[in-house]
Formats: C-alpha cells, sequence, structure tokens
C-alpha cells in the first residue's frame, strides 16, 4: 500500500496519475494521427482540406484571447487552495461562480465573431479564392465548440485538483472519434464535403466537454450554487490569476494559427502539409508532456500550500529529468523514420498519389522533431510557475517568444530567395527556435522564484539519453534502405519494429549506463499489467 508523505501527498500520486493520463493520452494522439489519416485519404492534400484547417483559425482565436489552456491552470491553484485546507463548500462556490462567468463571456464572444469570420479570414484566404467559401461556412459551424471547451476547463480543473485523471484524459478520444465519422460519412452526406467532420468536431466538443463531466459531477460530490455576483474573494484570485494570461499571448497556442496563416500563399496542400507535420510532432508532446505536466500540477499547487517547497524543487527536477529521458528518443526516432511516417499516416486514398507532399511533410517531420524536447519540458515548467500562482511572468516569456516566432516568420515571407518547400521548412525552424528561447528563459526564471533545481541532474539524463537514442536511432535510420516505401505492408512493418527493437536497444543501453529515470518505464509497464490484469478478471454479462 502507498504510503502519504508528511504533505499528505501518496508517493504514488504523480505515478498513477501519469499512468492514466498516458495510457488515455497516447490513445488520443493515435486518434488524431488515425483522424487525418482520414482526411488526406478522403480529400487528399488538396485546397478542401487545406480550408478544413484554415476553418480553426477563427475559433482558436477564442482559445488564444481567453487563454482556453489557462483556464484549468488558473483555476486549479485557487479551487485547490480551499479544496486541502478544509473549506470546501467555498471550493464549489467558487467553482459555480467561475464556470458561469466563463458560460456567459464566452457565448457573447461566440455570438460576435460569427459575424466576423468573413472579415477575419480575409488574410487566412489572401490569394486563394478557390477555399474561401468552405472555410467561412466550417469556421461558422466550428465557433460553438469553444464554449464547450471553456466551460469543459472549469470542469477539467476541480477534477485535477482532486486528482481525478480519467475523463478529463478520455474527452480528446470522443473528440477525434467524432471528427473521423464526420469525415467519413463526408462523402455520402452534406454535398459530399468536408463540412461534415466540422460537424462532427462541435458535436465530439459537445459530448466530451460538457455532457461527460456532467454525469460524474454529482459522483464527485460537486456541487453548482452560482451566486451571479462573483464577489467571492476566490473568484477575484481566479481572475487576477487569469488576467496575465489573457492580456499574454502563449507560443503553443498561436503556434498553429500563425503557422497556417504564413503557409496559405504557398499553395495547394501547403496549410495541410504544415498541419500534418506538426501533429505528428505534437504526438509525444500531448502523449508526454501533458501526462506530465498534467499530473505533476496538483501536487505541486498541493505543496505550495503547505509550503513544502523542497518537496516542489524535488518533484520539478525528476520530472524534468523523465521528460528528457523520453522526449529526446521520441524527438530521434521520429526524424530518423520520417519518410516512412509520412506515408504510413497520409499515403492512402486521394493522398496516395501526391507523393511530393508527402515528401514536404517528412522534411518537415525531420524540423519540427528537433522542438520535441523542449516543447516537452516548457509545458512542465509553465505548470510550475502556475502552481505557484505566477502567471504573469511565464505569460510575458510566452509574449516575446511569440514575437520572436512572428518577427522570423515575416523573415521567411520577406526572404529575396527560397524555394516553396524552403520557405515552409523555415516556419518550422522558427518554431524550434523560439520554443527553445522560451524554455530557456522559463528555467532560469523558476530557479530564482524557489531555488536551484538539478540542473546537474537533467543536464546528465539528457547527454545519456541523446547517446542511447542517438545509437538507435542510427540503427532505425540504416534500417530505412531495407524496406520500399510504396509498399504499405512494408511501412507498416518497418515503423513498428523501429518502435519495438529501437525502444528496446535505447532501454538497453539506458540501463548499462545506470540511469535511474529506467525505473519509470518499469513502473509504467507495472501498472499498465495490473490494469490489463483487472479489466481481465472482471466477469463478463
Amino acid at each position: 500500500m502507498d504510503s502519504p508523505t508528511e504533505s499528505g501527498v501518496k508517493s504514488s500520486d504523480v505515478a498513477k496519475g501519469s499512468v492514466i493520463l498516458l495510457v488515455c493520452l497516447f490513445l488520443s494522439r493515435v486518434l488524431g494521427l488515425v483522424r487525418d489519416t482520414v482526411l488526406a485519404a478522403q480529400y487528399g492534400i488538396s485546397d478542401q482540406n487545406d480550408a478544413y484547417r484554415i476553418a480553426f483559425a477563427v475559433p482558436d482565436l477564442i482559445f488564444m484571447l481567453l487563454a482556453g489552456g489557462g483556464l484549468s491552470s488558473a483555476f486549479i491553484p485557487v479551487f485547490a487552495d480551499y479544496l486541502h485546507t478544509d473549506r470546501e463548500e467555498e471550493a464549489w462556490q467558487v467553482f459555480s461562480d467561475v464556470i458561469l462567468a466563463v458560460l456567459v463571456v464566452v457565448s457573447l464572444l461566440v455570438i460576435v465573431l460569427e459575424f466576423l469570420v468573413p472579415t477575419i479570414l480575409t488574410g487566412y484566404t489572401a490569394g486563394r479564392p478557390e477555399i474561401r467559401a468552405d472555410a467561412i461556412l466550417m469556421s461558422r459551424i466550428l465557433l460553438p465548440a469553444q464554449i464547450a471547451f471553456m466551460v469543459g476547463s472549469v470542469f477539467f480543473g476541480a477534477l485535477y485538483a482532486q486528482k481525478k485523471f480519467l475523463i478529463p484524459a478520455i474527452v480528446p478520444n470522443v473528440y477525434n472519434v467524432s471528427i473521423i465519422t464526420g469525415a467519413l460519412i463526408g462523402p455520402h452526406v452534406y454535398g459530399g464535403g468536408i463540412k461534415a467532420a466540422a460537424i462532427g468536431a462541435l458535436v465530439g466538443a459537445v459530448i466530451g466537454n460538457i455532457i461527460l463531466p456532467l454525469l460524474v459531477f454529482r459522483k464527485i460530490g460537486g456541487r453548482f450554487r452560482p451566486s451571479f455576483t462573483f464577489k467571492h474573494p476566490g473568484v477575484k484570485r481566479f481572475f487576477i490569476l487569469l488576467l496575465p494570461i489573457i492580456l499574454g499571448f502563449s507560443l503553443s497556442a498561436v503556434l498553429g494559427l500563425v503557422s497556417q496563416y504564413f503557409a496559405t500563399p504557398y499553395g495547394e496542400g501547403a496549410n495541410t502539409s504544415v498541419s500534418a507535420a506538426s501533429t505528428i510532432m505534437q504526438a509525444p508532446v500531448g502523449i508526454f508532456g501533458q501526462s506530465l505536466a498534467l499530473a505533476i500540477f496538483p501536487v505541486l499547487a498541493q505543496f505550495v500550500a503547505q509550503k513544502r517547497m523542497d518537496l516542489y524543487r524535488d518533484q520539478i527536477s525528476k520530472t524534468l529529468r523523465t521528460a528528457m529521458f523520453i522526449a529526446i528518443p521520441s524527438a530521434i526516432f521520429m526524424a530518423a523514420m520520417a519518410e516512412f511516417l509520412a506515408h504510413a499516416l497520409y499515403g492512402y486514398g486521394q493522398a496516395s498519389g501526391e507523393v511530393e507532399k508527402l515528401a514536404l511533410i517528412a522534411n518537415l517531420v525531420r524540423v519540427y522533431a528537433v522542438g520535441v524536447p523542449f516543447w516537452i519540458a516548457q509545458s512542465i515548467l509553465i505548470r510550475g510557475f502556475f502552481s505557484l500562482h505566477q502567471t504573469l511572468k511565464p505569460v510575458v516569456m510566452g509574449t516575446i517568444a511569440t514575437v520572436v516566432f512572428i518577427g522570423l516568420c515575416l523573415g521567411v515571407k520577406f526572404a529575396p530567395v527560397g524555394t516553396t518547400a524552403e520557405r515552409l521548412l523555415s516556419l518550422a525552424w522558427a518554431a524550434n527556435i523560439s520554443v527553445a528561447v522560451l524554455t530557456a528563459a522559463l528555467y532560469l526564471s523558476l530557479e530564482k522564484l524557489v531555488g536551484k533545481l538539478d540542473f546537474k541532474g537533467i543536464a546528465i539524463t539528457t547527454g545519456k539519453s541523446m547517446i542511447a537514442a542517438g545509437v538507435a536511432g542510427a540503427l532505425i535510420f540504416g534500417g530505412t534502405y531495407l524496406f520500399n516505401i510504396n509498399s504499405k505492408t512494408m511501412v507498416f512493418t518497418f515503423v513498428l519494429l523501429a518502435v519495438a527493437i529501437g525502444g528496446g536497444i535505447f532501454a538497453g543501453i539506458c540501463k548499462s549506463l545506470k540511469m535511474p529515470e529506467t525505473e519509470y518505464l518499469d513502473r509504467m509497464f507495472a501498472k499498465m499489467d495490473k490494469m490489463a490484469a483487472r479489466f481481465k478478471k472482471k466477469p463478463t454479462a
């Protein structure tokens, strides 16, 4: 049985949360890749697919303006503070007032933006009149989904604060399944267009972010008692924490928005190619980065509430070491088999004959892979700031990194030379440079707030992981010459073998280097075995 620490946190809290999130986020990222595979197969790397990607620009604008990702981050420490200091009634009063305020504000913003969609998308469709009408229509379909996402963020914040990870973790799966369903039936309904996928996204957002949380709300002792006064001190603290996030611009929030804007002028398939490569890059970031960051967040918030900064520093350092241990092989393996990943995921149906576009996606994946360790690390570091009720500093740094990114993209746009492919690859490099700058700034600034972190340990883990992953990655890259990329059977066989054999070689080298992080894998697989065993023991109907 797990024993609690002095602070009351069980030693396995982060591990359990990480495993649950890891499994569900892994499924989510797999379904995300399947979603893009279906979209490419059904509609090609084409104008229609480009219109679908651009349609998300206006809904994403709400996410950016209201800091959708920051809602939970601002709410969790406030809610957890009341919850873990025996003020549960007040915790639920804050929850009620915050969720009502979010509902009203986002609904009004959606109504306004429904009218402004054509104006906002003017820049995104410049020089591409053939995609404008579809992009506008799908954007209007997608906008109401943001109401569900924002309200759901508050629901999930309450669940995370109580270390309830399962429901928030399965929501992206519901969303992706709904989009896939829409994409599959699209050719048979709604005029045979990709617009059915947008309708699927709206339905999935409502089911996952509103209906599912409501079903479990009472089971966790939730109470909804809106006062309509919003005068509770906790509500004021929430908005104080959220305000700097709203005034700032998160690099992760605007990356897709800005990339799509600058990719549009480069012709048919440019938006889809950038989005497809980014989706592949985001798979390990979402699976490992989000699972670690979300699992550590409520624990850090509790350490802060209990003034145990020694435990706080230790937890942050260990989590960063684990992050590098996972991120580096993910990035190197991804780069080594980029061409096979592009063909395995997008080389079907209408996209199967678009060889040059598939090659472009592969090259974009190789560039984006460089940024994987930085994306994972910054997601953990940002949670470190938010758990301290410090939102201004990371937002200022995120805004600066965003300005750097936009500046680099403008440099690419106005560069006197460069092919279309080179310019698109330069956009990916701009993202890498910006996130690297942001990660370094976050780390140094967090140390000033909480004291020295274990930089030596993190550096040792990073170095050893690079050695082990470099050897395994070189073998994977060499193996690409032994398989025929034009055969789907060969492509899938290679990807599966590369992950299995490369992962085994990496783990073996790491164990020989006596890396303590290998225990993370042992614990993870042990937990998964226990979960599988419990599932098998359940009696069938």
